[in-house]
């Protein structure tokens, strides 16, 4: 329970620092695997992401991937090829293949990978460090 909450405060603060960059621009997107959104730092994600909807009015657009690698590589491109989204936050280590290829194909575009990393310059990241939910507790 200790180890929800610590990664739950990091990826929260995590959220605001990314949320207050596109906030000039007021177009945010968040995708997940089926899931994420109804547990763990998920539910803190879509949080504080609402209440960044309501207080600096962005335009939010939560998105649902399924659960088959070909869903995530078709639901990254959907939101990245008009470049509508000044951010796409990416939720979890196993949509790190489908993102790399989005990463490639769609170089204007900014993510945020929450839970993992890849080698490029133009991507945020929110990663937990295991340890330090320990020293929290």
């Amino acid at each position: 329970m200790k180890k929800i909450i610590s990664k739950c405060i990091f990826a929260g603060a995590a959220l605001v620092a990314s949320v207050s960059l596109a906030c000039a621009q007021g177009k945010v997107s968040v995708a997940a695997i089926s899931g994420y959104f109804a547990q763990g730092f998920g539910v803190s994600i879509v949080n504080g992401l609402n209440k960044a909807k309501t207080d600096f009015g962005i335009d939010l657009k939560l998105v649902d991937t399924g659960n088959r690698a070909l869903d995530y590589e078709e639901q990254f491109a959907n939101l990245a090829k008009d470049g509508k989204y000044d951010l796409i936050f990416v939720m979890g280590w196993e949509l790190v293949d489908a993102l790399q290829k989005a990463s490639a194909a769609y170089p204007n575009q900014r993510f945020v990978f929450i839970d993992g990393v890849l080698d490029s310059d133009k991507m945020i990241y929110a990663n937990f460090a295991e340890e330090q939910g320990s020293f929290i507790a």
